[in-house]
């Protein structure tokens, strides 16, 4: 796993905060809160109380939000659909398929003792 950046500090509470998580993700990425507020027509104010948990966020915010970290929601609720309806993706060739990705030779090497 990716150690957090500095100054992030995960605990058991946090790790199960959706606003927390996209608090995160946003550090990670490199992004300030003034950044996604912009990007998602939302007060700085707004976007600081959602990651601290102090309030919660309407539903076209969070559609907004997840837009500007470059989480795809619809693709994740197709993706659950097909697995419900399909089970679980047999192989890591037909997860990429199915999210339009390449399976040549550009794919990471898995560590020794991983087969696909």
């Amino acid at each position: 796993m990716t150690p957090l950046p500095k100054g992030v500090i995960m605990s058991e509470s946090s790790e199960s905060s959706l606003g927390r998580k996209l608090a995160i993700l946003a550090k990670l990425k490199g992004m300030t809160q003034e950044q996604i507020a912009r990007e998602c027509a939302m007060s700085r104010i707004s976007v600081n109380r959602f990651f601290r948990q102090h309030t919660e966020i309407r539903a076209g915010d969070l559609s907004h939000l997840l837009q500007t970290l470059g989480i795809d929601l619809e693709q994740l609720i197709d993706l659950a659909i097909d697995k419900q309806m399909n089970g679980p993706t047999s192989s890591i060739d037909d997860a990429l398929k199915y999210r339009g990705g390449s399976t040549g030779d550009e794919m990471m090497a898995l560590p020794m003792g991983l087969a696909v």
